[in-house]
């Protein structure tokens, strides 16, 4: 049987084929993910075999680490008390394990539903993770990078093999982080296209006009579809005309209030 020893903080973690296979399979079930509800049943299949959870939450912060989305990944229904004591974005129990993670422990970090009798400064988290009956949970996040940085807590991790679980948890943390942004970016995208659809526009200036309204300069716009700046600026003189408005600023406004009202 082969073996592979991968290196976790100074420990070892031996992988046989059988895990070697499933790593693989993980890996290249990614690659085609587009909407949310394949997300979604990614983690709960190809990467629960290796990361076995019943609960997962994605967040995500802006490049001004500013909370722009949570969303709770899970394969059964939840009481809304043990969602809202979860996934709260400014007290629930994902964020604030986050923000302790951020700033105090080496990632990823395990928290033990078992921890009686604490007596230092987490033990009120792990007397919280008991009330809320749920289970172990595994916290793993990137550093900020291009488009911000991206958290993944696993409550309910099933393992008797910590160290085996958070050497899964660094190898697919780059899956996850990439998975979430093309998912969050497809849908928005899909929402902008919706609105943008209802303006009298061509498919070009269509395109412009949602990189407008994601704040893109004229020159990252001309980039981003091999156009010369000067004619993504001639593109925005029609777009202003057909839609009857002074400049940049107002063709923005207009877009967002359709956007607002086709939700």
């Amino acid at each position: 049987m082969n073996s592979d020893l991968s290196a976790l903080g100074g420990k070892f973690v031996i992988l046989d084929n059988v895990d070697e296979e499933r790593v693989i399979r993980v890996m290249e079930s990614a690659v085609s993910i587009k909407q949310e509800r394949e997300f979604l049943l990614w983690t709960q299949g190809q990467l629960y075999s290796l990361l076995p959870h019943d609960i997962m939450v994605c967040i995500h912060y802006n490049e001004s680490n500013q909370l722009v989305n949570l969303e709770l990944l899970r394969g059964r229904q939840m009481e809304p008390k043990l969602v809202d004591g979860l996934c709260d974005p400014i007290s629930g129990l994902a964020v604030r394990l986050v923000h302790y993670c951020h700033e105090s422990v080496n990632l990823p970090h395990f928290f033990g539903s078992k921890s009686e009798d604490r007596q230092d400064n987490l033990a009120s988290i792990h007397a919280e993770i008991n009330n809320l009956g749920v289970g172990d949970v595994l916290v793993h996040g990137t550093e900020k990078v291009v488009g911000g940085s991206s958290w993944f807590l696993l409550f309910g991790a099933k393992s008797t093999n910590i160290d085996r679980q958070l050497y899964f948890f660094q190898l697919f943390l780059p899956y996850l982080h990439l998975l979430l942004l093309r998912v969050l970016l497809l849908s928005k995208t899909t929402e902008m296209k919706q609105a943008v659809g209802v303006l009298p526009l061509s498919g070009r200036e269509q395109e412009i006009l949602h990189w407008i309204a994601e704040g893109k300069s004229n020159v990252d716009i001309g980039a981003l579809l091999n156009l010369s700046p000067l004619t993504i600026k001639n593109h925005l003189q029609r777009i202003y005309q057909k839609l009857k408005v002074r400049n940049r600023a107002h063709a923005v406004s207009l877009f967002k209030s359709l956007s607002s009202s086709r939700r």
